[in-house]
């Protein structure tokens, strides 16, 4: 679908899937806090905006809820592209798939034919 100069591909609702409820040992704390079941697939999705992002926010990332220091990966926030508008979504902590797992954060990257595109993160 193309609209204003935005062409998205996929499924809208794909970043709800991956909100999930915390474990009862993490609801206790003020950070925020995804958790992605190990099943959970979620469909890829193509954004192509036409202008750029603005420079990355400075987050303060809070230690990890306790006890979960080696389970558990601060994820950065980033800028999304919503009804024709940039906003910031913050970072999170977030299970690992296992202990070796490193995050490789996402990034917009721009397209030889203009705009940019989410090139989302992964798991290594």
């Amino acid at each position: 679908m193309k609209s204003r100069g935005v062409v998205v591909l996929g499924l809208a609702a794909a970043s709800a899937m991956l909100v999930a409820h915390a474990p009862a040992s993490l609801a206790q704390t003020s950070v925020p806090i995804i958790v992605v079941p190990r099943s959970a697939t979620v469909p890829p999705m193509v954004v192509i905006v036409p202008i750029a992002p603005p420079a990355p926010r400075v987050e303060m990332v809070p230690a990890p809820p306790s006890g979960q220091e080696r389970v558990m990966v601060w994820q950065p926030g980033r800028w999304a592209w919503q009804d024709g508008a940039w906003f910031w979504q913050i970072g999170s902590y977030v299970m690992r798939p296992s202990e070796a797992s490193t995050w490789i954060p996402g990034r917009w990257d721009l397209q030889p034919a203009g705009g940019y595109m989410w090139i989302e993160g992964r798991w290594g």
